[in-house]
């Protein structure tokens, strides 16, 4: 049975998360205290909008592995999507002090976009930089960088950091949002 896991797995990797759902369900009934696929299902559900499910799979994957940063940082995007910015940024932070998780600059570009969210730009800037300190090429971070500085009212690095995002990852609906928050710019002056 490990095969609907490995094809769970999949799905979500190639964007089917309906179908993952499925298929790590019937794998839940072989390997429910898999921590691996307790944060995949999770991460399924919270791709079709089911946040609640969502946390309750990250809670039981981090029940099963109190460490899985992996998981950590996925509950904290469950709580973002629902907008529960406050709590999303504890769970972030726990994420960031494992220092064996590969992608550290991952929650803390998400926590820099809960920052901004709650209009806390300052904060927001100083997340982004961190982020940017662990992973200068990660378009997400120039993105929410742009965001802030956009909403801090200091237009030319907003511009600098949306250019960013476009260089790095042209042809992408990211670069896509990016121009047109250049666009807007460039509208206003």
């Amino acid at each position: 049975m490990k095969d609907t896991l490995r094809l769970g797995i999949l799905y979500i990797n190639e964007g089917d998360h309906t179908a993952a759902v499925k298929s790590l369900l019937k794998a839940q009934q072989y390997y429910g205290e898999d921590e691996t696929l307790q944060n995949a299902l999770g991460y399924a559900y919270m791709n079709i909008g089911k946040n609640d499910l969502a946390i309750e799979h990250f809670n039981k994957a981090l029940k099963i592995k109190p460490d899985f940063s992996d998981a950590m940082n996925n509950l904290g995007a469950a709580y973002s999507n629902k907008k529960e910015w406050h709590i999303a940024i504890k769970y972030y932070k726990e994420a960031t002090k494992d220092f064996l998780y590969p992608t550290p600059y991952k929650p803390l570009t998400n926590i820099g976009w809960a920052h901004y969210k709650l209009q806390n730009y300052q904060e927001s800037e100083n997340f982004y930089r961190k982020a940017l300190k662990l992973n200068p090429k990660y378009s997400v971070t120039y993105y929410g960088l742009g965001k802030t500085y956009l909403a801090m009212e200091r237009i030319p690095e907003a511009v600098e950091n949306f250019k960013k995002v476009i260089e790095l990852v042209p042809n992408t609906p990211l670069a896509a949002e990016a121009s047109k928050e250049i666009e807007r710019i460039e509208k206003k002056r």
